[in-house]
């Protein structure tokens, strides 16, 4: 073969080389033992542009490159193919992210470097293949957004199907309430209505021995006439909680009822606890049944005296409050124009369990006691039917206290 022939095939073969490499799909960089690029691919120049030039490893650190973990920037003896060189060390799938040198796009790629080395085991070169994974990274974050979107999306479910159970059973036991609320109800009026069919013939004839003895020393006797009153006096206001006649509100002073009760709750409470009263005049009326107020005032008294066998302190404090906006964790107090009643004891108190069910009908704690579990119960109803509402505070050995907001009269 000719000299001419030999540089033909050398030519020849340096042309295939040249488009086998610019053929391929990945980056392809050729450099000699000391770093000086000889070499690269179409590939590599769409990766990195128009690359500076380099005449030994040195020279890398005008390549701009990023640690995608950190952000930190390659140094020139970071790069593949100068560990390569030096070392000898063979790289597979390094993750790098690179800075185009025109248009400063960066890009995300694999970087793979091997060394070239002759028959006598010197390195001579290196290759570094370099696979481009943008569009494969922009898929897995686009991916990690729709997992999240995911999760936040069943987060919610789960969120809404909670608050969905829980006003399901809110609204259970609301309709169980209501229904054993008729059930007393029904079960009140009948038995005051038969009740009070009795107390008429009791009165009925006690009203005609009452004639017959007139100014006789028995006449005295008949006290029992003004306590069977009495008696059709509470059967009426039993009927009035069990809601079996009519409600009849009218504007009512506190100041001025409470003065009126002062000698009754003395009474209620007994000698050994004292009852302040602190309702300072000018405060507004209220739109409530009067005898229905009364009755749960004496009502929290004497709950009040159960709570203190050994005596203490009971207060009534009231004051004018007007209510801006709704609580969401006290729902039954709406805004308006009140007059909040404060009934406090230095009591036993109740823990959180008994607290959350003293307003229950039925519910009692007074063990070998009068009680019928309906006190609280019927106050809340009542304050319920006036327009305001009730809150019960206590914790043992701290006391019970009970606000009650009533309307004020317009």
């Amino acid at each position: 073969m000719t000299e001419l022939e030999a540089d033909n095939d050398g030519e020849l073969s340096k042309s295939m080389l040249n488009a086998v490499l610019d053929a391929l799909p990945v980056g392809v960089i050729i450099a000699d033992a000391h770093g000086k690029i000889i070499r690269d691919n179409a590939a590599s120049r769409d990766l990195w542009g128009a690359p500076p030039v380099t005449a030994n490893w040195e020279g890398y650190s005008d390549w701009v490159g990023y640690w995608p973990h950190s952000g930190q920037r390659l140094t020139a003896q970071e790069w593949a193919m100068a560990r390569t060189l030096r070392t000898g060390e063979v790289v597979r799938n390094e993750l790098v992210q690179s800075e185009h040198f025109q248009t400063g796009e960066r890009r995300f790629f694999f970087n793979n470097s091997a060394p070239i080395v002759d028959p006598q085991g010197r390195i001579v070169g290196g290759v570094v293949v370099e696979v481009d994974v943008t569009e494969y990274r922009k898929v897995e974050e686009r991916l990690r957004e729709s997992e999240e979107r995911l999760r936040r999306l069943n987060s919610d479910l789960e969120r809404q199907v909670e608050e969905r159970t829980a006003q399901a059973k809110e609204a259970l036991a609301k309709l169980f309430e209501a229904q054993k609320m008729e059930s007393i109800g029904q079960f009140t009026s009948t038995v005051v209505h038969d009740f009070n069919n009795v107390l008429a013939v009791i009165m009925a004839n006690l009203r005609v021995l009452q004639r017959q003895l007139k100014g006789q020393p028995q006449a005295h006797a008949f006290d029992a006439l003004a306590t069977a009153e009495r008696a059709a006096n509470l059967a009426g206001r039993l009927l009035l909680y069990a809601r079996r006649t009519d409600f009849e509100p009218k504007p009512v002073s506190i100041p001025e009822l409470l003065e009126g009760m002062r000698q009754l709750l003395h009474y209620s409470l007994g000698p050994d606890i004292v009852c302040v009263l602190n309702a300072p005049p000018g405060l507004p009326a209220i739109m409530v049944e009067p005898h229905l107020l009364e009755l749960t005032l004496v009502n929290l008294a004497t709950n009040a005296r159960d709570a203190m066998p050994r005596g203490g302190a009971f207060t009534i404090e009231v004051v004018e409050e007007r209510v801006e906006q709704e609580a969401p964790d006290f729902p039954a107090l709406t805004k308006g124009d009140y007059v909040r009643l404060t009934a406090s004891d230095t009591g036993c108190g109740m823990n959180k369990e008994t607290l959350d069910r003293a307003a229950e009908p039925l519910f009692t704690t007074k063990s070998g006691q009068s009680g019928t579990g309906l006190g609280l119960s019927m106050i809340r109803d009542f304050v319920a039917q006036s327009g305001g509402a009730m809150r019960l505070r206590s914790a043992e050995g701290k006391g019970t206290s009970v606000d009650l907001w009533l309307p004020r009269a317009s």
